[in-house]
């Protein structure tokens, strides 16, 4: 059983992994569970029986290294003293560049001394402060509409949901970099043209603003196409950790709280 102590919960014992041949489950479980259970930022602490250690820290996305998300990324780090770590945000294939990861670590570096860093950059500075390995654990904007096209999504629904996503007020300016850079994202013969987000959003969603409309727990293709992207990523997330989680390593996540949501009974799960 688990245990809260705090916003650090205790460790966790995992059991044996299920036999080889098994079909295995799909890691991603329900994207809209309630919070009702933990307070975030909450970190959960996993030991599987080869020896590893994964710490997860359910974050809430915020801009400030005094955060109580930051702040318990710190606790985390310096408490375990991480092998790796795997941020959210992050293009996990692009990591494996260096020139990636050292992009990563300045700009972590530059909003850190303007005062203003988001929490998974604050992960990064930690990381790069203490010499530790770490990798983003996302997928690019540019993987996620390649993906959409697969689906069969039309592109700019694709546009819309990315914007909602990143709380873009459908009604109010779009900055001009965001849009630019999400069209440079999809794919140049699947650009829209003259793409107008208020136009597209009252042709969709009405007049009044839906705040789920940018979520995977709402209604509409802006939400469809969120919860098909968030399933991906999550996807992806629970691959790296497998792959970090070898004999002895320590790997620390960070990750929105709807994240851990979605994969705490895969964690809980023999391993």
């Amino acid at each position: 059983m688990r245990k809260t102590i705090g916003s650090f919960l205790a460790l966790l014992t995992l059991a044996a992994s299920p036999a080889t041949g098994q079909t295995p489950r799909d890691p991603v479980g329900d994207l809209c569970a309630a919070r009702a259970d933990i307070a975030v930022p909450a970190t959960q602490v996993y030991h599987r029986r080869n020896g590893a250690t994964i710490v997860f820290v359910a974050v809430a996305h915020e801009h400030d290294a005094q955060s109580p998300s930051a702040q318990a990324i710190k606790a985390a780090f310096d408490r375990v003293h991480p092998t790796i770590v795997l941020v959210e945000g992050a293009s996990a294939d692009k990591s494996v560049d260096p020139a990636y990861r050292a992009f990563l670590s300045q700009r972590a570096a530059d909003q850190f001394a303007h005062g203003h860093i988001q929490e998974n950059l604050y992960a990064v500075k930690l990381a790069t402060d203490a010499k530790t390995a770490f990798s983003g654990w996302d997928m690019s904007p540019r993987d996620e509409y390649r993906a959409d096209i697969d689906a069969g999504y039309d592109m700019r629904d694709a546009l819309g949901a990315h914007l909602l996503r990143a709380h873009v007020d459908p009604f109010g300016p779009v900055p001009a970099n965001r849009l630019a850079d999400e069209l440079r994202s999809i794919p140049h013969l699947r650009q829209p043209k003259d793409f107008d987000f208020a136009a597209w959003y009252r042709g969709v969603y009405g007049a009044r603003l839906d705040p789920m409309a940018g979520t995977p727990c709402g209604t509409g293709p802006a939400s469809a196409i969120v919860k098909f992207e968030s399933i991906a990523r999550t996807r992806n997330l629970a691959r790296l950790i497998d792959a970090n989680a070898t004999p002895g390593a320590v790997v620390l996540v960070e990750a929105g709280a709807n994240h851990w949501l979605a994969l705490r009974d895969y964690l809980d799960r023999p391993s």
